[in-house]
């Protein structure tokens, strides 16, 4: 015991001295097991700060000429608004670029303040000098869009390293730090507030038709990015359903996700599976995807389900729909990754209340990507941070309600001359005359979420006997 007790004073001693934040943090993080989302900070180094993602999402946020830096484990809260001198100005978005630390690896970031001078001056001084603790690869420097040579009274510097290096760790370099520069064009984010009058489930509801609205003028424009990933996500079910052969088992279609989003999920695969009886299509909990690709060590196998990791296998060119109301949801992601690095080619689709998600990114579309890939599915809902999630239920639901019509209309289209009775080998249920009932159907749940609420599409007050009727019986 003494000899253990010794040789922990002398490592912690020995460590203190020869480390700084970063390579404390690197160290640390690099021997864990298991998934962190950290900021370290020390009275030793007032001026710096240590960002750590392994696992957990951690996104960055930068205004440089102010300067200011901002971090979150939501992307979308990074566009909030910042107090204008001017009244008359109006609410300004205080981030002018965004930068997403790579958990899926893990990395960590250290941001330090510096005064005075320029940042080109900080930068070449720091590089002259070995720099503290382990890491003398990790060399300060200044972010992208800034003129380094301008003399400020504070700048901030960057450095970073890979939590998951072998060895010698490498420190981030300039260049690969400004290949995932995001410029930020969006306007500062509304969040629902409390007030006297109005409570946030009330304004979640009065804002149902407006919602729904905004889902359906996307479906029936065929520029939007909802429409154009519905036709791609219709090419890949009709590419599988030439493919098909009778007594295959593998899994053409696999949505996941959890809670809310589970149940939508499975009421989405019956009707799917409905109209497209060849195809084997599941839904399951995140989780339980999890379970079966998941192989690190203290990983945990579902038991006594009707699908094994011994036959659980995916279509080569198979659909992945993984969905999330906030698009941060750890199994969900996690699930969306590890689906999609399996080694039958897949091709994923994720559904968020936005299309700037971290489950984007786990499917390969981010901000950083020049063109879309048709892989992302909005319901217009945004951030509701109210309880129940009354809106983004029916959100995700009136969204997924369009893709399916979307998908039977193409199908139907396709397969139209097709005269097969037997239901085993018939590829569409729907004719064109089914599915112009569908819509008739699905268009009338606007006009009555109006007279449920009271509200019109355009946030209107609506005389409605309906809603009377309904608060008088409550």
């Amino acid at each position: 015991t003494d000899e253990i007790f010794q040789a922990f004073c002398t490592s912690a001693c020995t460590v203190f001295f020869t480390h700084d934040l970063l390579s404390a943090v690197s160290e640390c993080l690099h021997r864990a097991e298991g998934s962190f989302g950290i900021s370290a900070s020390c009275s030793l180094w007032p001026a710096s700060i240590v960002l750590a993602a392994k696992g957990q999402p951690i996104s960055l946020a930068f205004n440089m000429e102010m300067p200011i830096a901002l971090w979150s484990s939501e992307p979308s809260s990074l566009t909030v608004s910042w107090p204008s001198p001017s009244s008359n100005s109006g609410a300004l978005r205080v981030a002018t670029a965004r930068w997403d630390i790579d958990d899926a690896v893990g990395e960590a970031v250290e941001l330090r303040v510096f005064d005075k001078f320029s940042a080109k001056h900080h930068v070449d001084l720091w590089a002259q000098y070995k720099n503290p603790g382990q890491l003398h690869e990790a060399l300060f420097f200044a972010t992208p869009d800034i003129d380094s040579d301008r003399e400020r009274q504070h700048h901030i510097l960057v450095r970073g390293t890979s939590l998951a290096h072998a060895g010698i760790p490498k420190g981030l370099s300039p260049s690969q730090f400004k290949g995932r520069w995001v410029r930020l064009h969006c306007p500062p984010f509304k969040i629902f507030k409390q007030t006297r009058t109005l409570d946030p489930i009330a304004a979640d509801l009065q804002e149902v038709p407006t919602v729904l609205s905004n889902i359906e003028d996307a479906w029936t424009d065929r520029f939007s990015l909802n429409y154009q990933s519905g036709q791609r996500f219709t090419q890949c079910l009709l590419s599988l359903l030439e493919k098909r052969r009778a007594g295959d088992s593998t899994v053409d279609v696999l949505i996941f996700g959890v809670e809310n989003s589970l149940w939508l999920g499975q009421q989405f695969a019956a009707d799917l599976k409905r109209v497209f009886p060849r195809l084997n299509i599941l839904a399951m909990s995140s989780n339980w995807v999890l379970g079966m690709l998941q192989t690190a060590q203290g990983h945990i196998e579902p038991r006594n389900f009707t699908i094994g990791a011994s036959s659980f296998a995916l279509t080569p060119g198979a659909i992945l729909l993984a969905l999330s109301h906030s698009g941060t949801t750890y199994p969900t992601v996690w699930a969306a990754r590890l689906a999609c690095r399996q080694s039958v080619p897949v091709n994923g689709f994720a559904m968020s209340a936005d299309f700037d998600t971290v489950l984007a990114n786990s499917i390969g579309q981010d901000l950083t990507q020049p063109t879309f890939t048709g892989a992302l599915f909005s319901t217009m809902a945004g951030v509701r941070p109210a309880e129940p999630s009354t809106l983004a239920t029916l959100a995700m639901h009136h969204t997924l309600s369009w893709l399916l019509l979307s998908c039977s209309r193409w199908a139907a289209q396709a397969f139209e001359p097709c005269a097969i009775d037997d239901v085993t080998h018939k590829p569409c249920e729907l004719t064109t005359t089914d599915v112009n009932d569908f819509q008739r159907v699905l268009s009338s749940f606007l006009p009555a979420a109006e007279q449920i609420c009271g509200v019109s599409r355009h946030g209107q007050p609506v005389a409605s006997n309906i809603r009377k009727s309904l608060l008088q019986d409550a």
